[in-house]
């Protein structure tokens, strides 16, 4: 059922709108999107254009005629099937006590409960990758990382029921930042590449700069309680 203005919502319904929403922001679940350039996907090679550069001490122009970049994979960079993040998914919110809770209306603490779980699930599972900014100029964009030995935060429930007190209001909130702001969601792609010159050439690796995000535009649901 869509969650509609005025409608009974069931946790099935949360439930089922936050599976199509990691689906929609993850870029390699089912397959890759054409928001990822190809220096992004395992198996690629991205060469660059002609590069020139004048050396005023020695009176030396040197040229290259490319440089060839190919990303190295550790698993994070694969694509995920759609059956494997939605068993994933299902298992962690079996673990919580939330699947079980399927076809019952949400309370007002459950729905903070749910959104806490959300926070940890999605602060432990996407990652915010970027890769070598002479290559794409630093785009980055959102992996979904598979894995039975991904370890999600447990997080404090609160009893159901639909009054709540302001500490609570202020605890569930701080958990909410703690849980997204404690996990690591940056990852740098670590390239191998080429250089080819009229003279010479060289192989070697780079690991590109990590950088870190929230997630927090995902959960403005939270913030509407």
């Amino acid at each position: 059922m869509a969650i509609t203005k005025n409608s009974i919502i069931y946790y099935k319904d949360l439930i089922d709108a936050s599976k199509e929403m990691i689906k929609n922001i993850a870029q390699n679940i089912g397959s890759y999107t054409g928001n990822i350039p190809s220096s992004y996907r395992p198996g690629n090679s991205t060469t660059t254009p002609n590069i020139s550069r004048w050396e005023p001490h020695t009176r030396y122009v040197y040229k290259a005629t490319n440089m060839t970049y190919m990303p190295e994979n550790d698993g994070t960079l694969s694509i995920v099937q759609v059956s494997q993040f939605e068993n994933e998914f299902n298992s962690f919110m079996e673990s919580r006590g939330i699947m079980a809770k399927a076809n019952q209306p949400i309370t007002t603490r459950g729905m903070i409960n749910f959104y806490n779980n959300l926070a940890a699930f999605c602060g432990s599972r996407l990652l915010l990758v970027s890769g070598d900014p002479f290559l794409n100029d630093g785009r980055s964009v959102i992996y979904y990382k598979s894995g039975s030995d991904i370890q999600v935060p447990s997080v404090p429930m609160l009893p159901e029921g639909n009054l709540l007190t302001s500490a609570e209001v202020n605890t569930s909130l701080s958990l909410l930042m703690d849980t997204m702001n404690n996990v690591n969601k940056g990852y740098g792609i670590t390239y191998t590449y080429e250089g080819h010159s009229s003279s010479s050439s060289s192989s070697s690796s780079s690991s590109s700069c990590s950088s870190s995000s929230n997630c927090s535009s995902i959960f403005i649901a939270y913030m509407r309680i």
